[in-house]
């Protein structure tokens, strides 16, 4: 990589960043100049501090570290070795921190945006993303080379299922997947406890106005109802049943005594985010592509925290030019879940494809993308609303009779829209099933405030930072929890749901 690298206050040449490398070593030349050592201790302890993820002693052990430098120093001029390599070599280069692999891996990335703050005024070496700023001010470049990529994978093993004697993929979890498991744990703990300050007001959320996105399409309570007399008087008279209404109105009932039942779908602060950092009419077509859309092609079966995770793959790998995997247990930490490979065919179809949204063969998907873009009007009959409306079922009998009765019960609450109906209900119906094992309420923007924070501390990036990079331009992978080992059968099906 051409350029010169001038170190403020320190006296001599410029060296490339190909003599670095070349002569580096372990400690390298700059490990014995103090004054490297005491900027580096000046513009690392102005950062690392705000992480508060192992504490004083670790920064000064950081900081104080002569392989410090030369690691450092290593990833700004080289760019080419993964964030877990970087992890071994600082664990190796960095006496005295006593904690191995895990405590550098969770320093190092902050280490390096703190050295950059150092490097960058000062130097010509190109960075990674190489756009000047965006309007939001965050670089579209990083010190961290990017994109990110997502944790290793490994082969998964063939094994005998114990019941049937069928042999089926057995998932198996790289080292490194294994640790930022551990961390994101970790960091999800912190985040229930409430240590944390959210990127976004939930309490401020807003909906999106659906103006900017109607396109005056057909409705699935419309081009969903039977095509033949036999058929709509076969489901006319089932959701007829008296009894189908009352547990849906229980459902709802339940549900609005919930704290952040009502305006799950509201996330109109994204939106503006995406707008901030690409303009109005890039910036909206980029929040349907990438969180709408993205959503949608991804929720078969999936819990909000699993959906989101998946769809920002789903998004990483096209803006990335990679394909994505066609079997489940190929497919990076944190990816997964009961039905992965049916998502990854629909993120292939509907985003990787660029193939809109059919409201007739895909109604879920189709009032899924419709509710977070802000249309009230439609209502997302998922598993959950099927299953309480009609016991046992995972899809409704019938779409477009289902939300209709969604309308119905909304209206003799007194005006209440299907969407405002079925995000109370959702909770509701969850509640009842789960009981004292119910958590709450978490509204999608409370999701999309977790996955930031998990992420940003796992990569040392702030969470405006975590926002750009990741969600809006596609460049870092959005961490979610997810099980440490799963067996995928050879079709693909998760068979161990995730713990988060």
């Amino acid at each position: 990589m051409a350029g010169l690298i001038r170190i403020p206050g320190l006296p001599g040449a410029p060296v490339t960043p190909q003599g670095v490398l070349a002569g580096g070593g372990r400690m390298g030349a700059y490990s014995a100049a103090p004054d490297l050592q005491g900027l580096m201790k000046q513009y690392l302890g102005d950062y690392l501090p705000r992480q508060t993820v192992q504490g004083a002693s670790d920064l000064a052990q950081l900081t104080g570290a002569g392989g410090a430098a030369d690691l450092l120093m290593r990833q700004h001029a080289g760019g080419e070795t993964s964030p877990y390599e970087y992890g071994l070599m600082a664990a190796d280069f960095m006496p005295g921190m006593g904690k191995g692999v895990g405590l550098a891996m969770t320093a190092v990335p902050a280490a390096r945006k703190g050295v950059a703050k150092l490097l960058n005024p000062v130097q010509d070496v190109v960075s990674s993303g190489g756009a000047s700023p965006a309007p939001s001010g965050v670089l579209s470049g990083s010190p961290q080379p990017l994109p990110i990529p997502y944790p290793a994978t490994v082969p998964g093993k063939l094994v005998n299922d114990k019941k049937t004697g069928k042999e089926f993929t057995q998932k198996v979890t790289s080292p490194e997947a294994k640790d930022i498991t551990k961390r994101n744990t970790a960091a999800q703990r912190d985040i229930d406890a409430g240590h944390y300050t959210p990127y976004f007001d939930i309490s401020k959320r807003t909906d999106v106005d659906f103006r900017h996105y109607d396109e005056g399409g057909d409705k699935t309570r419309d081009v969903t109802m039977p095509r033949t007399a036999k058929s709509q008087e076969k489901y006319s008279e089932l959701y007829a049943d008296p009894a189908i209404k009352g547990r849906l109105r229980a459902g709802y009932d339940e549900g609005a005594k919930i704290e952040d039942a009502e305006n799950w779908y509201f996330m109109g602060q994204l939106e503006k985010e995406f707008v901030a950092e690409l303009g109005e009419e890039a910036g909206r077509a980029a929040f349907k592509e990438k969180f709408a859309k993205a959503m949608a092609a991804a929720t078969g079966g999936a819990s909000p925290k699993e959906n989101f995770r998946v769809a920002m793959y789903g998004n990483y790998t096209k803006a990335n030019n990679m394909e994505m995997p066609e079997a489940a247990y190929d497919l990076p930490y944190p990816i997964g879940g009961r039905y992965i490979s049916g998502n990854v065919k629909q993120m292939k179809k509907l985003l990787h494809g660029d193939v809109p949204i059919d409201p007739r063969t895909n109604a879920k998907r189709n009032n899924f993308q419709n509710n977070f873009l802000g249309d009230d009007s439609s209502a997302t009959m998922d598993e959950q609303m099927s299953g309480l409306m009609i016991p046992g079922s995972a899809d409704p009998a019938n779409y477009g009779h289902a939300e209709r009765l969604v309308g119905e019960l909304g209206q003799e609450i007194g005006g209440v829209s299907p969407r405002g109906v079925q995000d109370v209900t959702w909770a509701g119906a969850k509640k009842m099933r789960e009981g004292d094992k119910y958590g709450g309420s978490k509204p999608m923007i409370k999701e999309v405030n977790e996955s930031i924070e998990r992420t940003s501390r796992i990569y040392g990036l702030t969470p405006k930072e975590v926002v750009v990079q990741g969600i809006i331009h596609s460049r870092i992978p959005m961490l979610g929890i997810g099980g440490a080992a799963v067996l995928v059968s050879q079709t693909g099906m998760m068979q161990q749901e995730e713990q988060y």
